[in-house]
């Protein structure tokens, strides 16, 4: 008899996936095999166990709760220390109490009118094209550019950032708020 909510895991010794690292943790709670993540003191962060310089990758995240929180990658010279989203080598969106999104690129900060904000619930989608240098972001399969207009992953056209610089690349979280807790899936198939 099977009882609760039974998930087989992809993962296998042969076939490995990504989950948070805690030897690269500066105060993020992790709960879920390393793929919940929740706040506990500003600015903590996390990366990812596995990083990757070429090839074509996909991952989600899932905002649960709270606000303030940064999904993106940064590359293997950011350092490990809080606010690593303001460093140089840092690409990501971050859900914010506005009506637009907040997105970090390579140590400086916007917001862009044509992008929506991501609110609890929603899922970010990456797909990091390291062959283009070029990072799309979706929100619940959707994906713009700062800009606003349509990007097509298939064609090329209209990522969100683009002339990312040859390196290894992570993903990573920032927590800047309270409360906030996110799932992330990098090819399980489920979240938490």
């Amino acid at each position: 008899t099977v009882n609760g909510n039974l998930k087989q895991a992809l993962d296998t010794p042969s076939n490995v996936y990504a989950v948070y690292n805690s030897l690269s943790n500066t105060g993020v709670t992790l709960t879920q095999g390393n793929l919940t993540g929740a706040y506990s003191t500003n600015d903590a962060n996390i990366r990812s166990t596995l990083g990757v310089s070429t090839g074509k990758w996909y991952w989600e995240t899932k905002f649960t709760t709270g606000t303030s929180t940064v999904v993106g990658v940064c590359n293997e010279d950011v350092t490990q220390a809080t606010n690593r989203a303001g460093s140089a080598g840092f690409y990501g969106i971050q859900n914010a109490n506005t009506s637009y999104a907040y997105y970090r690129q390579n140590g400086s900060t916007g917001q862009t009118s044509a992008y929506p904000n991501p609110v609890q619930g929603n899922i970010i989608n990456f797909a990091l094209d390291l062959d283009n240098s070029k990072i799309y972001i979706g929100i619940n399969g959707v994906y713009k550019s700062q800009a606003g207009a349509t990007s097509d992953i298939a064609n090329g056209t209209n990522p969100f950032f683009s002339s990312i610089a040859s390196s290894t690349w992570f993903p990573i979280l920032e927590y800047r708020g309270s409360g906030t807790t996110t799932d992330s899936n990098f090819g399980n198939g489920f979240f938490g």
